[in-house]
């Protein structure tokens, strides 16, 4: 039954018709009846545009500028263990409430890759995501910061204030405006009030829709979404643990730090799991007026089928030592 009311239809449709549902299932069945063939090509106007999403755009914005600043994105759970807001039917025990923050899926990713930095080929790992959370009074968009350094576990306070500087040159390139909401002071506190402390980190959040709202509208995206156009390749991660060894070569000045590197890589064999990692460069000047230098790397061995043994990686370091040994430079 279709009954037209001035310039509308009321459409009852039949019991046992329980594919159709919505506006769409019903268009779509006129134009079966009537056949498709029927219906006349018609080329949509190009001059309609939608206003620019303004908290799409900052979002974005902020991601690219993290990311040149060298963080990576993370994508956590959106189910945890504890929050405000219950979730009825839990497709897991440890992921019955909806996250109240991202702060502590945010520590919980710093705990795990710091074990893992060996392999990531650094000490220090810089870790971001922007997603919704949930609590009593609804569900906003949120900002969360997480930086952890390997070499700074003693030295918090400085480190907390080269984070501090990071995230105010960081509110400041968004145009985060001095002036008005109390300037950009309040949104740095509103970010290290809340700060956790994990393992020689800092994990920082804020809520980013209060940040967007202040901030200028806009008539288009720009190039917020472009891309550098370079080739990225993926690579499985192995499920089996690596092994970390460490290896000094003395060389004479002349000899650079990729000569070095180059000879490890060659004579490491497919275990290596990355490029050798140079962490301390020593000079030392000799009685007879040479100067020479020592290059320090760490190799990180890894297999993608089993878990290596000591023993494995002994006889891969003894042909390393002797590749090294036969260019007449020295093994400290």
């Amino acid at each position: 039954m279709m009954p037209f009311h001035e310039e509308r239809f009321v459409v009852t449709v039949p019991s046992e018709r329980l594919d159709i549902r919505i506006k769409e299932d019903l268009v779509e069945e006129i134009g079966r009846m009537y056949g498709y063939k029927n219906i006349e090509a018609k080329t949509l106007s190009t001059e309609a545009s939608a206003p620019v999403n303004k908290q799409f755009y900052y979002a974005n914005l902020i991601r690219n500028k993290l990311v040149a600043r060298g963080f990576s994105e993370v994508y956590t759970y959106g189910f945890v263990n504890k929050g405000e807001l219950e979730v009825q039917n839990p497709m897991a025990s440890d992921k019955a409430f909806l996250r109240s923050n991202l702060r502590g899926n945010l520590a919980n990713s710093l705990e795990f890759n710091i074990h893992h930095t060996d392999l990531l080929g650094t000490d220090q790992i810089k870790i971001f995501e922007i997603g919704n959370v949930f609590n009593k009074e609804g569900e906003h968009l949120s900002l969360s910061v997480g930086v952890q350094d390997a070499n700074k576990k003693k030295n918090t306070e400085k480190f907390f204030q080269e984070i501090e500087n990071m995230i105010t040159s960081l509110f400041e390139s968004i145009g985060v405006p001095e002036k008005g909401y109390q300037d950009i002071g309040k949104y740095k506190a509103q970010m290290f009030q809340g700060a956790t402390h994990a393992r020689g980190g800092w994990v920082f959040e804020i809520n980013l829709e209060q940040v967007i709202e202040k901030l200028s509208d806009l008539d288009s995206y720009e190039d917020v979404l472009a891309t550098s156009g370079e080739d990225v390749v993926y690579k499985t991660i192995s499920l089996f643990p690596h092994i970390a060894r460490d290896i000094a070569v003395f060389v004479s000045a002349d000899i650079t730090e990729s000569d070095v590197s180059d000879v490890l890589t060659e004579n490491a064999g497919p275990l290596l799991a990355r490029a050798p990692r140079l962490f301390d460069v020593f000079k030392k000047a000799l009685e007879d007026g040479t100067e020479k230098v020592s290059y320090a790397f760490r190799l990180a061995f890894q297999s993608y089928e089993k878990t290596l043994t000591d023993e494995e990686i002994n006889t891969v370091m003894e042909t390393i030592n002797e590749a090294v040994k036969s260019r007449g430079w020295e093994v400290r």
